[in-house]
């Protein structure tokens, strides 16, 4: 059967057949672009396997091969999902050397769409001629990058068919400011080894819901335990509030809980009121929450910014604020700095504290 559908890159079209020959290669293409149609190529010509490493979020970045059976049945499942038909367009703006971006590319080979390439940056809008795509997918870093540079950009995400968000965990206050945006932006859960999303949650919502297919338990843990075609039971390290077997509220990771002095905080939860207050003073520094040693308190809960980041009134006033909001046990007790945070790729914060770290200024009264 010849495959319809194709690749643009900027001036040039590639159909999906054009790919599948894979014959003489524009020199003006970049190595990305052409390790685009490489891709391509591979898929249209039945390779059974890929392999794609781990964001590294988590721990040292690990090779993951998925087999063609998932992945073509995940970008079946979202192309049904969103209702996505032969000849819609979509945006292929996240990096495709990692299983985000390259399952857009096999969106549009397996629904016959036409794919149009960027290299990846924080402006994805910037390059399109306010042309209008029936998809997207994007990582938090793009959308709050557009939304301080290029606002006047986003209403044409209003009338997509849908809007995936990605690859790192959205906070609650760019949340906020994307609601206008239309409904058919959602936050994905998934992870490079369910080959993409395995369930979605509408923004403004806290539940997620399973993909067709899709079924979900619990460990004695409280972690989740997904069930999806073509993979053995997937055991996650990722908290939840099970509804029932399709729905589910994430309340954070388990290796991200630090027992301190006996009470037990989950990160993610002081990492996202402390992202409202940041976003409450008009500061936008990456951070994040993490406990290290103490003699009484066997864990010591701080935050980590970046070198020259706060002021001393600022971060006086954060630690109060979260005190008042988390209580004084779940609070954080102080802040200390290092050269800067590391990120992944996708912008996801890698929590890891750098042998720079230095405590909060000394004169600071905040750890009281």
């Amino acid at each position: 059967m010849t495959p319809k559908g194709g690749l643009n890159i900027g001036e040039h079209y590639f159909s999906f057949e054009a790919c599948q020959l894979l014959k003489d290669l524009p020199p003006s293409l970049n190595e990305y672009e052409r390790q685009a149609i490489h891709f391509c190529h591979r898929w249209l010509n039945g390779a059974p396997s890929f392999v794609f490493h781990t964001s590294g979020s988590t721990g040292k970045p690990k090779p993951v091969e998925l087999s063609r059976q998932l992945m073509a049945w995940s970008a079946r499942n979202t192309l049904l999902y969103f209702g996505l038909k032969p000849g819609d367009k979509l945006l292929v703006s996240m990096n495709i050397s990692f299983v985000g971006g390259a399952m857009m590319l096999v969106r549009a080979m397996e629904g016959q769409l036409n794919a149009y390439l960027q290299v990846p940056s924080r402006l994805p809008l910037s390059n399109t001629g306010m042309q209008r795509f029936d998809f997207y997918a994007f990582v938090p870093m793009q959308l709050q990058s557009m939304l301080q540079e290029t606002p006047q950009l986003l209403p044409q995400l209003t009338h997509a068919k849908g809007v995936l968000i990605g690859g790192a965990a959205l906070p609650a206050s760019l949340e906020q400011q994307l609601l206008p945006f239309g409904k058919a932006m959602v936050q994905t859960y998934g992870m490079t080894e369910t080959a993409s999303h395995v369930a979605l949650r509408p923004l403004g919502k806290k539940i997620y819901e399973a993909m067709p297919g899709v079924h979900f338990e619990q460990d004695a843990r409280g972690c989740l335990v997904v069930h999806t075609p073509h993979l053995p039971p997937l055991i996650t390290n990722d908290r939840v509030r099970l509804h029932d077997a399709t729905h589910f509220e994430w309340l954070g990771r388990i290796d991200n809980v630090i027992n301190s002095g006996g009470i037990k905080i989950q990160i993610e939860e002081v990492e996202e009121a402390a992202a409202v207050v940041l976003e409450s003073m008009k500061l936008h520094f990456p951070f994040f929450a993490t406990g290290i040693p103490d003699p009484l308190l066997g864990e010591k809960l701080v935050l980590v910014f970046p070198a020259d980041s706060l002021p001393l009134a600022a971060e006086e006033a954060l630690l109060q604020q979260l005190r008042h909001q988390l209580g004084k046990y779940k609070a954080p007790k102080t802040i200390i700095y290092q050269a800067y945070i590391p990120q992944s790729p996708s912008g996801k914060i890698i929590r890891r504290l750098l042998d720079d770290s230095l405590p909060t200024c000394p004169q600071s009264k905040a750890d009281h």
